[in-house]
């Protein structure tokens, strides 16, 4: 009997040539379904011990278990399959391949099961050190590892956000347009409810009936949430062709600024021009980097050095602004002290409109993400403090 399987998904249950699944989606995107389609034929297809996970354990019968029952119907697969209630598992009597159903609140169960080579984590539940936890799991050299989250969107503040997107340079736009990319052994898929065709006109309208802001990007886009005050609201992404459009039209000045980082924070050079009787600012060009020693960083913005360009740098590195100027560098140190951030930003927000390239992605990122958030205790904004620690803003 034929089998109808939402269009968007059908790449991503074949594609079986990338280590890491990332799928994020709106909720009755088919997302979780899918996925255990996507294993269901796996499992049929070769020998498999297949870790299926959620935070509690409790949760996993109503969910990832009974999708892949489900999926066995569906699919008219039931003579293939032997599936238990006591304990969770699914076994593929063809193949042998083993579902194997665990929490994450019982960690000595986890550490106890040998021989993974899939692990399916079903809600973003899990702390960043878990998920590393169960990366580590599947140490088999039987088959190639795989490793699939499946999760509704979360705030910016989620660990699962930096990690997928800001490490590794995805922008959300990118991703909400293109929907399905490859990058660094990474299958990034993004899905809304549009993209189911089971769904009820009734289960829609009450969907779509949502208000709440925060809640309607996370349950109705599909796409990471804000629960703070947005510190720009005057940013305006455009094409290179566009931008060397305005930058013909301007009579600003040029500027340039670096931040600097090393192992775990950015290093990040702008360079823009700032029409101070237009307010308007043109971000036209980036360096983002880390893990770079000072000569490697030389060597990759020489066109600084060569054209002579004046570089104001965060003065919280004297002895490197030094090594750049003993270089042949023009870098200066910037001038801070107590509420030059803030001072800075409010800079900023004075421009009309902040024109950024696409050629700078990660300056739009942070630009765009950059929040006051809410104080816990008292939900109300604190200004002083920040969502990020955004490189390309200082």
């Amino acid at each position: 009997m034929k089998r109808t399987i939402n269009d968007h998904f059908i790449d991503y249950i074949q594609d079986w040539s990338h280590y890491e699944y990332f799928l994020l989606g709106s909720y009755g995107s088919s997302k979780s379904f899918n996925t255990a389609i996507k294993l269901i034929l796996k499992s049929l297809q070769e020998e498999r011990r297949i870790l299926v996970v959620r935070k509690v354990f409790a949760t996993l019968k109503d969910s990832c278990y009974t999708d892949l029952k489900d999926v066995i119907d569906f699919l008219d697969l039931d003579q293939f399959f032997t599936v238990k209630k006591s304990p969770l598992e699914i076994r593929c009597n063809v193949t042998g391949s083993v579902f194997l159903f665990k929490g994450m609140d019982d960690k000595s169960k986890i550490k106890s099961i040998k021989d993974i080579s899939i692990c399916w984590i079903e809600e973003n539940e899990l702390s960043e050190d878990e998920y590393k936890e169960l990366k580590d799991r599947m140490r088999t050299k039987k088959a190639t590892p795989h490793i699939i989250l499946t999760t509704n969107p979360t705030t910016r503040q989620h660990w699962a956000y930096r990690r997928f997107i800001i490490d590794e340079g995805i922008t959300e736009q990118e991703l909400y347009n293109k929907r399905i990319i490859s990058h660094n052994n990474i299958y990034y898929h993004h899905s809304t409810y549009k993209d189911n065709y089971f769904l009820s006109p009734v289960w829609i309208r009450n969907l779509e009936s949502e208000k709440n802001e925060l809640l309607r990007a996370i349950k109705v886009k599909g796409e990471f949430g804000t629960v703070g005050q947005k510190i720009f609201t005057n940013l305006k992404q455009v094409s290179a062709a566009e931008m060397q459009q305005l930058l013909q039209q301007t009579r600003g000045r040029e500027y340039r600024g670096m931040d600097w980082g090393f192992a775990v924070s950015y290093n990040a050079l702008i360079e823009m021009v700032a029409d101070a009787d237009k307010k308007e600012l043109y971000i036209f060009k980036e360096y983002y980097c880390k893990d770079k020693t000072n000569s490697q960083i030389m060597q990759d913005i020489k066109h600084i050095k060569d054209n002579g360009y004046r570089v104001i740098a965060d003065s919280a590195e004297p002895k490197t602004i030094k090594d750049f100027r003993d270089a042949g560098f023009k870098f200066y140190e910037a001038k801070k002290g107590a509420g030059s951030v803030k001072s800075g930003i409010r800079k900023l927000q004075e421009f009309d409109t902040i024109y950024i390239s696409e050629e700078c992605p990660n300056t739009y990122r942070e630009f765009e993400t950059l929040e006051h958030p809410k104080n816990e205790r008292t939900s109300e904004i604190d200004e002083d403090k920040y969502n990020i620690d955004p490189h390309t803003v200082n």
